[in-house]
């Protein structure tokens, strides 16, 4: 498991989730949406094959969640 943090909800996904299989188990319409992990928008031609990866190589800026996922209905 892996925490992640959406539209400043925390949340608990199992690791190697898709974007694609994270959306649909939140019920989210792939339509209309746009997807951006840490402040970098996904193709949406990604979104099946992005994993959601638990970051452990020290990415990311010290004090912030390593995935943020801003989705844009």
């Amino acid at each position: 498991m892996i925490t992640i943090h959406m539209n400043q909800k925390r949340l608990e996904v199992n690791s190697n989730t898709t974007i694609y299989q994270f959306l649909q188990q939140i019920d989210s319409s792939v339509n209309g949406v746009a997807v951006a992990i840490n402040e970098q928008i996904v193709s949406k031609n990604n979104w099946q094959t992005q994993k959601l990866e638990d970051q452990k190589s020290g990415i990311g800026h010290p004090g912030r969640p390593r995935w943020v996922i801003g989705i844009q209905f």
